[in-house]
């Protein structure tokens, strides 16, 4: 079977995301430690829980370095250190509940399998309707609030909605779920559940530009929104 185009975008768009991915932990404890070193005596420095999205590097010795940035996703301290690579899970190793296989078109992406649908939108990003704030001519700030997949260019698109369906019940999320991101590949839009704990991931990428690309989970439970991911280790 021959790839599909949205297949090919994917993982062209994973190579650019090249500093780090996404993951989760599978541990049956619920919780990992993250430790300051490579190794069980280094001092323990923050916990990872099921449900926390988390962006690794490199594997050193069984053990992989993790970053944790809670600025787009939410209040808890920020952290890089290590855990056992047997305590990880990539994001994109969950169960594939849909992966889109269609070409977006009009900016409006619909995903939809059984009870579930997940819908997307981006417009056109009218500069005029916006305040933006520049430094050397680089873009810094749109409306207040630092702008992810635009590193400082002016952005073609804005994601204007995120809505999740599950039956008749609309899964209510907060706009600042996807304010301030720019320029979003909706191609590779996919949905993954961990089905040991019953998490939901809705992932995405963007990938305009290589420094200015991100790599997005919003994350979600019993029908609940959670909270976002946003890697943007390349900004």
């Amino acid at each position: 079977m021959k790839p599909t185009f949205s297949s090919l975008l994917y993982i062209l768009a994973h190579a650019l995301i090249a500093n780090g991915q996404l993951a989760i932990i599978k541990d049956p404890d619920g919780f990992t430690n993250v430790r300051a070193g490579s190794s069980v005596n280094t001092k323990i420095i923050g916990k990872f829980h099921d449900g926390d999205v988390f962006t690794y590097g490199n594997e050193q010795n069984g053990w992989v370095k993790v970053m944790y940035y809670p600025a787009d996703s939410s209040d808890r301290v920020s952290f890089e250190g290590y855990i056992h690579k047997d305590r990880l899970l990539p994001i994109d190793q969950l169960h594939c509940i849909i992966q889109n296989e269609k070409t977006v078109k009009n900016g409006h992406l619909t995903l939809h399998k059984d009870s579930l649908t997940v819908e997307l939108m981006t417009a056109p990003f009218r500069p005029a309707q916006h305040v933006l704030r520049k430094e050397d001519n680089l873009i810094q700030k749109i409306d207040s609030k630092r702008p992810l997949g635009t590193d400082g260019e002016m952005p073609l698109e804005k994601l204007t909605r995120l809505r999740m369906t599950i039956g008749d019940h609309a899964v209510d999320i907060p706009a600042a779920a996807w304010d301030n991101l720019y320029d979003p590949t909706l191609e590779t839009c996919g949905i993954f559940v961990d089905t040991r704990t019953g998490f939901l991931y809705v992932h995405l990428l963007s990938n305009r530009s290589a420094a200015g690309g991100y790599e997005m989970v919003w994350v979600f439970k019993n029908d609940r929104y959670i909270r976002r991911y946003v890697d943007q280790s390349n900004n």
